[in-house]
């Protein structure tokens, strides 16, 4: 009958289910700057290069299962991205400079030069007082000013080892807070057995520093911090600060967050 026969460039389902397993085998990593949900290979990985390790682990597939194959089913069947996004993308400014270097819209093209250079000069309010923290600070000893943020994860062991991109690595985290007194950081580093990177862990990080290095005498303290909803702009940071003050640790306590996609 027409249509039942198998053509001789059909894949066995075995082989494509190797290659699926095989890409499967890859850990992956999310991101919390999104609100999509997307998984990350190692920045060192390519498509060629998995391919090779397919090989060499079946290499009775060789020749059978080609590199375009791979590529083709790997693009088909899963969406993976290498590395890391790219992280408080402003889609304001994209949108703004996509009208401005539009050759359709003319008139559009003036009022979005004039939209950008007011959202540009918004995205600098953060950091103007950010100097203008440090300034009042030199001159009293009982405003503080911070700056908080978690660094880049550090995936270990680093090790030249093919096999390790088959293995799930520690992550090792830090979180850093800035001291725009005198313009000294300090870490919490730990692995993610230890602790995790939610609004929680925040508070107590911030709860700890507050109480080991920051002197009773202090009456105002500035904090800064970017956008990230699942850290910083929540309820749970908005009460720690709320006790803070009412407690009388502090007679006032001032929260900045940057224009989004300008942290």
């Amino acid at each position: 009958m027409r249509g039942k026969n198998i053509s001789a460039n059909t894949m066995p389902n075995e082989y494509c289910q190797k290659i699926h397993e095989h890409i499967l085998s890859f850990p992956t990593k999310d991101t919390h700057y999104t609100r999509r949900l997307k998984n990350y290979l190692d920045p060192k990985l390519n498509v060629k290069t998995m391919h090779t390790m397919f090989i060499e682990k079946y290499p009775e597939l060789e020749g059978k299962i080609k590199y375009q194959y791979y590529w083709e089913y790997f693009k088909n069947n899963f969406s993976l991205s290498f590395g890391a996004p790219v992280k408080d993308t402003c889609s304001k400014c994209e949108e703004l400079n996509t009208n401005i270097m539009s050759k359709d819209l003319n008139d559009a093209k003036r009022v979005a030069t004039a939209e950008l250079l007011v959202h540009k000069h918004r995205s600098k309010k953060l950091y103007n007082n950010i100097k203008k923290t440090i300034e009042i600070s030199r001159q009293n000893k009982k405003v503080f000013g911070r700056c908080f943020d978690f660094m880049a994860v550090v995936d270990l062991p680093k090790i030249p080892v093919q096999e390790e991109y088959y293995y799930r690595q520690l992550s090792v985290n830090t979180f850093g807070i800035h001291n725009l007194n005198t313009n000294n950081l300090f870490c919490y580093v730990y692995h993610e057995a230890t602790a995790r990177k939610t609004l929680n862990d925040v508070c107590s990080f911030l709860v700890h520093y507050i109480n080991s290095f920051v002197d009773d005498d202090v009456e105002e303290l500035h904090l800064f911090c970017d956008n990230c909803a699942g850290q910083n702009k929540n309820h749970a940071l908005l009460r720690m600060i709320m006790a803070l003050v009412e407690i009388q640790k502090f007679k006032k306590v001032q929260l900045f967050f940057p224009q989004r996609g300008h942290s």
